[in-house]
């Protein structure tokens, strides 16, 4: 699963340190710049950790990325450039997502978004990702995060 073609003009693949600049400009459109440069290359080069990005033509539009932990994986960040949200990319993206976490065996996708983010959590439940938890005052104006939760297969 290298690379998947939606349209076109459209595609999803795996990103390399090739994309190092593509994934920073992205991050600070879509998510005020979370990570910095260091930051974004371990996860392009780190091997227990995935990331892949959605393009139209040759521009970026949106990125997930996760740490695989033995049959686990924690998506880390999701984000749709803001001028491409509410088109579906953001299914396409985590379907594509969750398609590679089954390819390669793990069994549970976790992630935490913002208890305020509404979108976020109205695409992880349509993705029949599960509420399991919230953490308290995890972010900086002290807003809880909620954890959510996609079994893949059962555990034996």
């Amino acid at each position: 699963m290298k690379e998947e073609k939606i349209s076109h003009r459209t595609k999803i693949v795996l990103l390399t340190l090739k994309d190092l600049q593509r994934c920073i400009e992205l991050d600070i459109r879509a998510l005020n710049g979370i990570w910095n440069k260091q930051q974004w290359k371990e996860e392009l080069i780190n091997p227990n950790r995935v990331c892949i990005g959605i393009f139209i033509d040759s521009k970026l539009i949106g990125v997930c990325c996760g740490w695989v932990i033995l049959d686990q994986i924690n998506i880390t960040l999701i984000a749709i450039h803001p001028s491409k949200q509410r088109k579906g990319l953001g299914v396409k993206l985590l379907s594509y997502f969750i398609r590679l976490a089954e390819k390669i065996r793990v069994k549970i996708i976790t992630l935490e978004t913002k208890e305020s983010n509404y979108p976020a959590q109205a695409l992880f439940r349509k993705l029949n990702f599960k509420e399991i938890a919230e953490r308290q005052k995890i972010y900086n104006d002290g807003s809880n995060a909620l954890i959510f939760q996609l079994k893949l297969a059962k555990e034996s």
